[in-house]
């Protein structure tokens, strides 16, 4: 007669797995390795099934690096939503879990933030520092690509524009509640300032030719983009029925010198050539890819790619310079890599992203990438009811309404 299998002793006229016969687990009466995660044990002992994520190296249930023990789990911290890279960090909104780090709505991964009591532009050197207008202490700040401080400056009331030539390093900052723009050299020291036909929102820098583009609000002719010299010496306004704006917020000009302006009234996205030639514009209001509820700070990359703070829709587009929807980030919250209104953004010669919230007094850093891919979604949109209140920057020359800068109650 056939004799009992390995790690099985006769008892009672039948083959049984025990602890003196089986140095691995039994089930069944059949002694099994003991090192499997789903029938794990030793001595004999009962298989056991060891939770996700666990190992079995020695007959017993391990949570082993590179995974941690949270609460009573054993989980992955490169990939746990709800732990990600440590315990309780949960990752936010549409955020997911990658690499250790909260990446917003796909390949967007969020790196860190750092606080700013009110920040509203935003612009990176060639060297990858990062210029920040705070606009509650009238200050331009600095700061490392890792957000740690460099320098401040003190500015005329109500800073809200900064833009910088990557060239030479000179910053320049647009005033809204003062009606004026600053220029600093790369070590803060003042140049040129000079006044502008309304109130300054947007500015940027064109980095071939170094004239400036600022966005104005309330000229003699209405709504318009002033453009200057480097020193501020006056070219043109566009403004009137040659050029219809609808409270211009952002401007940016791309490498090509092809000129960008955020319509925050009408929902548009406007493109010029650098002299003011209108080009084509997209865009409406909504929510879907493509449209926008108060589109703010524009950014261009080296590729000609724009991107657009879609405020009310707490998200940020990439868009094609033909208006073609390319990928979008972001959603409503305080978490990491959500946002409550984003107004300004840059994009680093390194190919990171610089997203400012007024309204968590953050500036946030990003990875870039393809974020998620843009896609029509399916059925009506919920329409938030909202309250937009617009505070504008007292009086100058003996007329109102100078400033720009915006105010929301969501309900």
């Amino acid at each position: 007669m056939p004799g009992c299998a390995a790690g099985q002793e006769c008892q009672g006229g039948a083959c049984r797995c025990t602890p003196a016969s089986c140095g691995g687990c039994c089930e069944d009466d059949a002694c099994l390795g003991g090192n499997d995660p789903d029938v794990c044990g030793a001595d004999g002992d009962a298989c056991i099934t060891c939770a996700r994520n666990e190992t079995c190296p020695a007959g017993a249930c391990l949570c082993e690096a590179p995974n941690i023990v949270c609460g009573n789990q054993c989980v992955d911290p490169d990939t746990d939503d709800q732990n990600c890279g440590f315990c309780g960090n949960a990752c936010a909104g549409t955020a997911t879990c990658q690499n250790g780090a909260c990446a917003a709505g796909g390949n967007y991964t969020f790196v860190r933030e750092w606080s700013v009591d009110e920040p509203f532009g935003v612009a990176v050197d060639a060297g990858g520092s990062v210029d920040v207008a705070d606009g509650n202490t009238n200050q331009l700040l600095q700061f490392t690509a890792s957000g740690d401080p460099l320098n401040s400056w003190p500015t005329d009331s109500g800073p809200i524009g900064v833009a910088v030539n990557r060239s030479n390093g000179v910053i320049y900052v647009a005033n809204t509640f003062s009606g004026t723009v600053q220029s600093f050299a790369s070590d803060g020291t003042p140049g040129p300032s000079w006044t502008t036909a309304g109130g300054p929102n947007g500015i940027a820098v064109n980095q071939t030719s170094g004239e400036v583009y600022v966005a104005v609000l309330g000229t003699p002719d209405g709504d318009g983009i002033q453009r200057f010299e480097a020193d501020g010496t006056f070219i043109a306004t566009w403004a009137g029925s040659s050029c219809t704006f609808d409270v211009p917020t952002g401007v940016a000009v791309a490498p090509n010198g092809e000129v960008y302006v955020a319509n925050t009234g009408s929902c548009v996205i406007q493109r010029f050539t650098a002299y003011g030639i209108f080009l084509s514009e997209w865009g409406s209001e909504g929510s879907d890819p493509g449209q926008f509820e108060d589109p703010q700070g524009l950014a261009i990359d080296e590729a000609g790619d724009v991107y657009v703070c879609d405020s009310f829709n707490f998200r940020i587009q990439k868009i094609d310079p033909q208006g073609v929807p390319i990928s979008e980030f972001g959603s409503q919250g305080d978490g990491q890599g959500t946002f409550q209104f984003p107004y300004g953004v840059a994009v680093s010669l390194a190919g990171f992203l610089y997203i400012t919230v007024p309204g968590l007094s953050l500036v946030q850093q990003f990875a870039r990438g393809e974020g998620k891919t843009a896609r029509r979604r399916d059925g009506e949109t919920a329409r938030r009811r909202v309250e937009r209140s617009r505070r504008r920057g007292g009086e100058k020359d003996g007329k109102s309404g100078v400033g720009g800068r915006e105010s929301w109650v969501v309900r």
